[in-house]
């Protein structure tokens, strides 16, 4: 239908349209394979049974029992989007908000007041999202990635930052042993596992600052230490593969300061300071991390609720408690 709007437009309002509709039905396939064996239902006096599928379906939502697990679920496009989220099946914090968006758009779509037109770009996008979303829900992968990036690879890097302001140099490990480099003396070195396809243009060893994660597995050191690290510590510096979404950063506040987004990692290695709050937040990017903060100190939308892409763990919590935090994630 897209195609065929190139010759009769109206397609592409109708592709938005189905697209939505298509949605809708992939989640409750998945939700009757999920529950073939009977759905979980809590009574009002709080016992749990199963129900049949075509029980539950064909009661609708009633007040005397709940979905076990998810005690607003009524059956409609939203209780779907919210139960996929909630039984993990949909992931990332920015699909959070576009998810909250598609049922706005699908009523408007199916029961707007005015006829809207679609034109290729907005059909396009709509049809790019539902198809990784219901890719996402089998665990299944598009050539495509704008919305569900999965994991990337990453390997031990070697980067070299100075001697000028904004000068560097980067290269696998494997190289190492033949670059050369007339300034390398006059650099600063480490050995970071990262992928080659982030830029490390704007790369901080102490806060997050970079769309793919990067490690900082050495460093800094100089060119003559770096050799002999490699020869000591190389064989454990090995790559690995890291989801590009749903990341969690920890922001240490000290009164009206607000620092960067850091790792678990980088906020261990900050000394305490008196007066320190730390806010835990699970985001895609950093960014996004700051500009919620920003939007907070402003009064332009408080901790929670808001409509920023990022879920809030701890909002001000102790230091020993967003690293008992961290330590529970790490060994999860």
């Amino acid at each position: 239908m897209y195609t065929d709007g190139l010759y009769t437009y109206d397609n592409f309002t109708t592709c938005v349209r189905e697209a939505y509709r298509v949605l809708e039905v992939a989640l409750k396939v998945l939700f009757d394979a999920q529950y073939v064996a009977g759905v979980p239902v809590r009574l009002r006096d709080g016992s749990m049974r199963l129900e049949s599928l075509s029980d539950f379906h064909g009661r609708g939502a009633r007040a005397s029992r709940v979905l076990r697990g998810h005690p607003r679920f009524n059956g409609s496009l939203a209780a779907y989007l919210g139960w996929a989220r909630a039984e993990g099946h949909l992931v990332g914090q920015r699909n959070a908000v576009r998810e909250r968006l598609t049922v706005h758009v699908r009523n408007e779509e199916q029961h707007g007041t005015f006829d809207t037109v679609r034109m290729p770009p907005d059909a396009l996008r709509s049809v790019a999202f539902v198809a990784e979303t219901i890719a996402r829900l089998w665990s299944a992968r598009l050539n495509t990635d704008a919305f569900y990036p999965g994991t990337v690879q990453r390997e031990p890097l070697v980067y070299g930052r100075g001697p000028a302001q904004g000068e560097s140099i980067c290269f696998t490990l494997d190289q190492l042993a033949s670059v050369e480099d007339e300034v390398r003396s006059r650099r600063v070195w480490y050995v970071l596992r990262s992928s080659f396809e982030q830029s490390l243009f704007f790369w901080q060893p102490d806060v997050e600052s970079t769309a793919i994660p990067v490690d900082m597995l050495y460093g800094p050191v100089s060119w003559e230490e770096l050799h002999r690290a490699k020869g000591i510590h190389g064989a454990m510096w090995l790559a690995d593969e890291v989801a590009v979404i749903d990341r969690t950063f920890f922001v240490r506040c000290v009164g009206d300061e607000i620092d960067r987004p850091r790792t678990a990692t980088q906020a261990r290695r900050l000394a305490p300071t008196k007066g320190e709050r730390w806010v835990v937040v699970k985001a895609d990017a950093p960014g996004d991390v700051d500009r919620h903060l920003q939007r907070v100190r402003s009064r332009e939308c408080r901790m929670r609720p808001c409509d920023c892409p990022i879920t809030v763990v701890y909002e001000r919590s102790r230091r020993d408690t967003a690293l008992r935090y961290a330590e529970r994630l790490r060994l999860s």
